[in-house]
């Protein structure tokens, strides 16, 4: 990577969940695990990529694919990810396993209520 400073915190996230993708990858997963998120639901598959839990060019915090499975992307790591939607303060103070788990659960409900209102 550059030698420079990014200061867009998209960017800036982005940046670091490259560099850490695979421990990133690991930790997704492991902590599915802990919320007790069923084992067919933990990561995605993505055609010519495997199995990942843990998508460091997505931005926007987590998803999940129309099989159920659920990832986590590099928004979680952008403090600014809310930008002015309430909650955002308390989203930029919070720990990396707080907005994490914050992340799994909303995908896991989106998945669970599709339809109207969901981020499908």
């Amino acid at each position: 990577m550059p030698d420079r400073q990014l200061l867009d915190p998209a960017d800036h996230a982005e940046d670091f969940a490259l560099r850490y993708a695979q421990e990133l990858d690991y930790r997704t997963g492991d902590r599915m695990t802990e919320l007790v998120i069923p084992t067919g639901q933990i990561g995605s598959r993505t055609l010519g990529k495997g199995h990942a839990c843990f998508m460091p060019h997505e931005r926007t915090g987590g998803g999940n694919d129309p099989a159920g499975g659920l990832t986590l992307d590099s928004g979680v790591l952008n403090l600014e990810l809310l930008g002015t939607l309430p909650r955002n303060q308390e989203w930029a103070e919070a720990r990396l396993q707080d907005r994490s788990d914050v992340a799994i659960a909303h995908e896991h409900a989106d998945h669970r209520t599709p339809g109207p209102g969901s981020d499908s």
